[in-house]
């Protein structure tokens, strides 16, 4: 088993670093559904989102928006090596509540290329990911279940860390198991500048 290699598997980070949220902070992204019903889109799991979807570009949140923006360049140019030239940016953030007894249906993330989710307020609530490409043509039942053979894993989630991964991964979150609600802020990345390999003519600008 020491020499097991994880081929092509799909980079999921979660932060490092831990981001301390203010009092300020917090009240402030809960004032946004205590009095926001009326900006509040309702997911089909029932859980809540906010209609604004450029919340990291309000100034009451530019620490976070800033830690955000430091992991997501981390994961990005660090850990998948791409080139400087390539400028990753987020394009949209948003506010997601489920209150207990609460989930969020499984999906994905179109029109984006990494995808993220800051942690403001869990009990560790899972997030899981499935997979979507088959390893064998058949189905076999499993002694046991690993991130090799299982077509979902799940992460326990904590507050303050950003968890990072490629927008068309497939996820969904259980039904929140504690008596309040769970508060994160998703988020959506494109990128502009040199794109590919130019030399090899496959290459574009944006």
């Amino acid at each position: 088993m020491n020499n097991l290699c994880y081929l092509f598997g799909t980079p999921l980070w979660m932060s490092e670093e831990t981001y301390d949220i203010s009092e300020e902070e917090l009240s402030y992204i809960q004032h946004l559904h205590d009095v926001g019903c009326e900006t509040l889109v309702s997911g089909p799991s029932g859980n809540q989102t906010t209609e604004e979807d450029e919340l990291l570009n309000d100034p009451n949140l530019s620490g976070i928006r800033d830690f955000c923006d430091r992991q997501l360049k981390t994961y990005f140019y660090d850990i998948m090596k791409v080139v400087d030239e390539t400028e990753l940016y987020i394009t949209q953030s948003w506010v997601n509540f489920n209150f207990p007894g609460v989930g969020h249906a499984r999906h994905h993330h179109s029109n984006s290329i990494l995808s993220a989710v800051f942690y403001v307020q869990t009990n560790g609530t899972p997030i899981n990911f499935f997979r979507t490409h088959k390893t064998f043509p058949l189905e076999f039942e499993y002694k046991e279940y690993n991130n090799l053979n299982a077509f979902k894993w799940w992460y326990s989630t904590v507050p303050g860390k950003v968890m990072i991964f490629p927008s068309l991964t497939e996820h969904d979150v259980d039904d929140n198991s504690s008596d309040e609600k769970r508060i994160s802020i998703a988020m959506n990345t494109f990128v502009r500048g040199r794109i590919g390999n130019f030399p090899g003519k496959f290459a574009v600008k944006l």
